[in-house]
């Protein structure tokens, strides 16, 4: 299972990420430092942060949180709104609910460039599969140590770019684990 540990910019430190948040924390394991704390949600939840650095470089987090019912099943879509492209990741896509993601990075302009799954298990690897024949170009990503087939295999310590915003990964036990030892 692959856990996220930083999301930040190559030339920004977590401070600066931290200083430049807006909106009321909340806790979880796959996001910003800043964020705490996830409540199941029947819709999209979103907010922004913008971060910048010494230099005169600013970027722009779009993060959208996503609970498919009937799975229990989150998904989040993270952007560099101040990207020129616009690039965008998906994490964790649902086979069932490809279609309303995919509108919604359609009605906000970005660029889906990776749909990543930090572990395995069908509803996300098919949904991924739907993206990638849906979306020419875009590119999976799930661990190495999943065994699984995708376009990038991460390890721990791995950055995975978008813009100029990056993910660190950070392999944990988890599902794949508990899988292994039965």
């Amino acid at each position: 299972m692959i856990q996220l540990r930083f999301l930040k910019s190559p030339l920004l430190s977590s401070s600066n990420i931290l200083s430049n948040f807006s909106p009321k924390p909340r806790t979880g394991t796959l996001l910003p430092h800043p964020v705490t704390k996830f409540k199941p949600l029947s819709q999209m939840d979103s907010y922004s942060t913008t971060t910048t650095s010494s230099s005169s470089s600013s970027s722009k987090l779009l993060f959208r949180q996503t609970f498919e019912k009937e799975s229990s099943t989150y998904t989040y879509l993270l952007a560099d709104v101040n990207h020129p492209d616009k690039p965008a990741l998906l994490i964790d896509p649902v086979d069932k609910t490809v279609d309303r993601d995919l509108n919604v990075i359609k009605e906000l302009g970005l660029k889906l460039v990776y749909a990543m799954n930090t572990h395995v298990h069908a509803d996300h690897v098919t949904g991924t599969g739907l993206i990638k024949s849906k979306v020419p170009g875009v590119k999976s990503i799930i661990s190495k140590a999943s065994g699984s087939k995708a376009d990038l295999h991460v390890e721990h310590g791995d950055k995975v770019s978008f813009g100029d915003l990056f993910l660190e990964v950070c392999i944990v036990g988890g599902f794949q684990a508990a899988l292994s030892k039965s």
